[in-house]
């Protein structure tokens, strides 16, 4: 059986996007759930997911706080 291993990764924001794309939330109504001014910078995957960012994810979005960490610990190691 094939495992599916990925040379690529996509950064957090991604599924951030994704998620107030389905919900009609605009970046700037988002920026001011999170209380971020450079929301763009976390959207790109320049602004790391602190565990503060991720309970606030969690609180915004969903998902667990260990869910949001686990997804930029993939994003930022290597490949």
């Amino acid at each position: 059986m094939n495992t599916f291993n990925p040379n690529w990764r996509t950064p957090p924001g991604g599924t951030i996007k994704d998620i107030l794309d389905e919900r009609n939330i605009s970046l700037d109504e988002f920026s001011y759930m999170m209380n971020i001014i450079d929301i763009d910078k976390l959207i790109s995957g320049e602004m790391f997911i602190t565990p503060k960012i991720a309970k606030q994810l969690s609180e915004a979005l969903g998902s667990s706080v260990e869910f949001w960490l686990k997804r930029e610990e993939n994003y930022r190691k290597p490949l």
